[in-house]
């Protein structure tokens, strides 16, 4: 959500106790069966402590108080001396405390129990280098190599081993190693400058330290250093996430979605406009006529009707800036806002200037994004047509600054929008992904089957994304430069992401008819596509994607639903291919593709989020069989839909397009639900029950600049 007031709900689970399960028959009492609950409980208890004085370790360590946290991380062996992230914590304490001979011991003991864990040989090597044993600190880096070969940390440490022991084409290849994992890293750089500017390669090697010196100078570049947090992944503390399978609630909450529709939007919003229109989950594999596209007196028609199956979406934003979030729907033919006047939504479209006034094209989308840093949402909308940008005067009015700020015209059909700071210099620039040109139909030979008829968007040739870079005066379209055309695909979501968690905004793209497209951010105004490298270059017929951290390990997972019907056959997924399809980072950099939930195939839109304010992600996505909830307890996906969601929309029986949208619109602490008909009428799905479990509201505003905190991170720990 791009908005001046960004809410992010951080939700922290409070563990009670187990309690004992009654028997069928009340009147039955096994005393052994309530002592061994009782004993249940008291695990229970002493292993969730255990766990809050890890925790507690982990974020006195992340204060630089060592000493304390080693206590503490002590303090949760003493509950529970099989909690090997403890121990693992506790070396990592004690190295910092100086205390070489315990943060070895304690590491040992991890590497016993986990010998397959980089974390403990990381240890171990520091342990070494730092006591200048340098064979005994290459064995254990070694180690981690082989579980890890492309940590750049890890290579780095190598590479300057060898340096010591005069291995020069051994240290050349790590830093290189090193480097093609992270382009920006300033220690690598330099290192491997230096020996090449040493060793004769003298130009290539002036050429690296320039490098180094314009990360250093940027402030975009990453270097080792001999504080906490500063010597590679491998070195960090631990948390528990929650997520253990022993602290996960399995019994059903009792959380529903109750359809607010007739309160909170009274009048039917976005109607639709024109008869001609049929419902818009039909958009993909949409079959036309080939005459039709020949005729030219059809042809226009034709183009509009395919646009407008696309549906229209909506955004959340607070544009009044009254703390509470307000909506701003874009469907084929209009665009309205709605404001939030405590917790019902008035349409005061009328009043707000450039918005309501008369635009060209076919309306996709839109996104809210504060673009100028004035601590006001800002609007820009995608169309087959013609794309605009309003901005947010900040008097209950929108401008229309499209030609002022230099926006060029995007001629073919758009599917997503991103606000994203690509660049890091603190605005915001504008992603637009292409997903048809409907001026161009391919020719049979070109998609390899005979033409019986024309099937969208398959038939028709594909269209590039388009960058801009918002300079601060104006936009600038540096798609070319920074490397992110795609490949002419057919694109159907944008999503801005961190999925290597090096605080860089990396974009994956997702496609209908190829694979997934993922562009690293290389911190020099490029990107580079890595979906062989990191395991995502499965082709299908995606209709849409979720992006969060299910399984809380701090790295971002995908989930990508498709069209059974066209969806090849792939050895890269394991198990039967059921229409869904779970990314599963290794937090390596690399996905593990696993098969989605049964029943998600063929959604036109998907989103994790927290239903039940438990702590973990869970998935919801809207298809024209209804909406469908499936909640996540680690391990496994339980479909709750029949429970959560009223019959006719859990069963399929009120028809849906793509749209969802989800964010907590009465302010009760509690996410709601915001779906789309096929005729495109808004249903208001309001969260009864979710907010049993407590949450925190947070109002992140950067000072200077991105003022709306796009891309900020949060971490919050309580307890496990």
């Amino acid at each position: 959500m791009n908005s001046a007031l960004l809410r992010v709900l951080i939700h922290l689970t409070i563990l009670s106790l187990v309690t004992a399960v009654l028997p069928s028959n009340p009147i039955v009492r096994s005393s052994q069966r309530e002592q061994k609950a009782a004993e249940n409980s008291l695990t229970f208890a002493r292993r969730e402590e255990a766990y809050r004085a890890n925790n507690l370790g982990v974020a006195l360590l992340e204060q630089y108080n060592a000493k304390e946290a080693a206590a503490s991380f002590s303090r949760a062996l003493e509950i529970d001396s099989n909690l090997t992230i403890a121990r693992l914590n506790l070396s990592i304490a004690l190295y910092y405390l100086s205390d070489s001979t315990g943060a070895a011991r304690e590491a040992q003991k991890v590497a016993a129990q986990i010998p397959e864990g980089p974390h403990p040989h990381y240890m171990l090597g520091l342990v070494a280098r730092a006591q200048n044993r340098i064979d005994d600190a290459l064995a254990e880096f070694q180690k981690v190599l082989a579980i890890d070969p492309k940590d750049a940390a890890t290579n780095v440490n190598v590479g300057q081993l060898y340096v010591q022991q005069k291995r020069y084409t051994e240290a050349v290849a790590a830093f290189r190693t090193a480097i093609r994992a992270e382009p920006y890293n300033e220690t690598a750089l330099y290192n491997l400058g230096l020996l090449l500017t040493r060793t004769g390669a003298k130009e290539e090697g002036q050429q690296l330290i320039q490098r180094f010196q314009q990360f250093r100078q940027s402030g975009a570049g990453r270097s080792l250093g001999t504080n906490y947090l500063e010597q590679g992944r491998y070195a960090e503390a631990i948390v528990s996430t929650g997520a253990e399978p022993e602290l996960l609630d399995r019994v059903t909450p009792d959380v529903k979605f109750v359809d607010a529709t007739a309160a909170m939007l009274p009048t039917p919003a976005d109607p639709r406009a024109s008869g001609r229109l049929a419902s818009p989950e039909h958009i993909f594999g949409l079959i036309l006529k080939p005459g039709e596209m020949s005729d030219p007196t059809r042809i226009d028609l034709i183009k509009y009707e395919t646009a407008a199956r696309l549906g229209g979406n909506l955004a959340p934003l607070d544009y009044d800036g009254d703390g509470d979030l307000d909506l701003f729907v874009v469907s084929p033919t209009s665009q309205r806002l709605y404001r939030n006047n405590v917790g019902r939504f008035i349409d005061v479209t009328g009043n707000l200037g450039g918005i309501s006034e008369n635009f060209k094209g076919v309306g996709v989308g839109a996104v809210a994004g504060d673009y100028d840093n004035d601590g006001k949402p800002d609007l820009f909308v995608i169309r087959y047509g013609n794309v605009s940008l309003y901005h947010n005067d900040g008097n209950g009015k929108f401008s229309d600054v499209t030609a002022e700020m230099g926006i060029p015209v995007y001629s073919f059909l758009p599917s997503s929008v991103a606000f994203v700071d690509v660049d890091h210099d603190g605005d915001l620039d504008i992603f637009i992904a292409g997903l048809a040109d409907l001026t161009k139909m391919l020719k049979a030979s070109e998609t390899g089957r005979a033409r019986a008829a024309i099937k969208f968007p398959a038939d028709f040739a594909g269209a590039p994304n388009m960058l801009l870079r918002n300079n601060g005066v104006t936009f600038t379209d540096i798609t070319v430069k920074a490397k992110v055309a795609g490949s002419s695909g057919h694109a159907v979501a944008v999503v801005p992401t961190d999925y290597d968690n090096r605080r860089d905004v990396d974009l994956l793209v997702v496609n209908y008819g190829a694979a997934p497209e993922l562009f690293s951010n290389q911190r020099d105004g490029s990107f580079s596509s890595v979906t062989p490298d990191v395991g995502l270059d499965v082709p299908g017929y995606y209709t849409c994607v979720a992006a969060g951290d299910i399984n809380k390990d701090g790295y971002t997972d995908f989930f990508f639903s498709s069209d059974l019907t066209d969806l090849p056959k792939s050895k890269s997924v394991t198990g039967a291919m059921v229409g869904g399809l779970f990314a599963m980072s290794d937090s390596r950099g690399r996905f593990i593709l696993k098969p989605g939930p049964i029943g998600s195939a063929l959604a036109g839109a998907a989103q994790f989020l927290d239903y039940d304010n438990d702590g973990l992600l869970d998935l919801v996505a809207v298809s024209s069989k209804g909406v469908r909830i499936w909640r996540n307890l680690g391990n496994d996906w339980v479909d709750v839909s029949e429970f959560a969601l009223a019959k006719e929309l859990a069963q399929g029986a009120v028809v849906l397009g793509r749209g969802l949208t989800s964010a907590d619109l009465d302010g009760d602490g509690d996410i709601d639900l915001i779906v789309r008909g096929a005729a495109g009428e808004l249903r208001v799905l309001r969260n009864d029950g979710g907010n049993r479990n407590h949450s925190i509201r947070v109002n992140l505003k950067g000072r200077v600049s991105n003022r709306s905190a796009v891309e900020a991170k949060i971490e919050m720990r309580a307890g496990s």
